[in-house]
């Protein structure tokens, strides 16, 4: 999967995130599908500043600089990232009334599955998997430390 292939997640979700809510949802499965936006979005402006470090650093690298237009990308990418990461974190997380509910089955149909467990393996395998990459990465990285 290409760049491409995170926007039109991007996309997929911003489309679940803007659906109405179905009447029949409960006022606590609204609150908490408010709150899986408001941590993915929080999540997606650390992913920005994090980029723009990464970027700063990586273009003050003396005769390195052989990433140009990657580097521009850097904090969209790690945007994109953490508005992922976020909502699977709190989707992982999420009751399993919210789940099962109406306002949760946006949320299942977006992993492909087609029941709130399968869709909860989905997400706490998501969360599991990129969190073992960076921590790998930060453990092995040279210049981090």
């Amino acid at each position: 999967m290409g760049l491409f292939g995170l926007f039109k997640i991007v996309d997929k979700i911003g489309d679940v995130a803007n659906a109405n809510l179905p009447e029949s949802a409960s006022q606590q499965d609204a609150i908490y599908s408010k709150r899986i936006l408001v941590v993915a979005g929080a999540l997606a402006a650390v992913g920005v500043v994090c980029g723009l470090i990464t970027l700063v650093v990586e273009v003050n690298q003396p005769a390195q600089n052989s990433h140009g237009m990657e580097l521009l990308l850097a904090p969209i990418i790690f945007a994109v990232g953490g508005f992922l990461y976020g909502a699977a974190m709190m989707c992982a997380f999420a009751p399993g009334s919210f789940l099962s509910g109406k306002a949760g089955a946006p949320w299942i149909k977006l992993t492909g599955m087609e029941s709130a467990g399968g869709a909860r393996v989905v997400y706490v395998m998501f969360v599991l998997i990129v969190t073992a990459i960076v921590g790998w990465i930060a453990l092995t990285s040279s210049h981090l430390f």
